[in-house]
């Protein structure tokens, strides 16, 4: 495989459960030859959207901050995402992030271009989640029916259309605040979706 994979990570937590899946990601891709970007959104600290118009007149953003991930953006053959849950939304960096797509909108729909994100890639959405919410932690079945992640992904959905991408998997780690993460058996899982919803669909 020649793809490379966008990771874009929403926790402050280096070493957190977050951090851990993204690292399972990361392997798994790895393992199958392919090529990585990774970005964390706490450590760039963008600036939010402020509806100023400037991407309504230029194919940018007036903030120049996230000027390396549109260029990662454009190269990457595949996306993940992966973020805690706060009161059912994204972190404010990550959310940040999302909400300054808004740049590729304007550029299809108001200054012309009709793919401003050459590449249509495959996405998931990794999600750790502090309530058990009655369910099993870390799991993979969860990810497609939990309340917990609903507009979490209804937002994720609007995003990944202006990234050129398509949600083409989820898994969620619940009760995080409380239970022990079976970290083996998200790495399996994590692993298994990489190779399914990402590696295989490129091939």
């Amino acid at each position: 495989m020649n793809g490379e994979l966008l990771l874009i990570t929403g926790s402050p937590r280096k070493n957190g459960v977050t951090a851990r899946m993204s690292c399972f990601a990361k392997e798994a891709w790895l393992e199958g030859g392919g090529r990585l970007s990774v970005f964390d959104a706490y450590s760039i600290a963008p600036k939010p959207c402020t509806h100023c118009g400037h991407c309504k007149t230029k194919p940018s953003c007036i903030y120049d901050d996230l000027n390396e991930l549109d260029t990662a953006l454009k190269r990457a053959s595949a996306l993940v995402i992966a973020s805690p849950v706060y009161v059912m939304g994204f972190p404010a960096p990550l959310k940040a992030i999302l909400d300054r797509m808004q740049r590729y909108f304007e550029e299809k729909f108001t200054l012309g271009n009709p793919c401003p994100i050459p590449l249509r890639k495959p996405a998931l959405f990794l999600a750790a989640c502090g309530a058990a919410n009655n369910g099993a932690n870390g799991s993979p079945a969860a990810g497609s029916d939990a309340p917990e992640l609903s507009y979490m992904k209804e937002q994720l959905i609007i995003s990944f259309r202006l990234m050129n991408a398509r949600l083409a998997g989820t898994y969620l780690m619940r009760g995080t605040d409380t239970l022990t993460p079976d970290y083996e058996q998200a790495r399996r899982d994590i692993a298994a979706l990489v190779n399914e919803a990402l590696i295989t669909s490129m091939k």
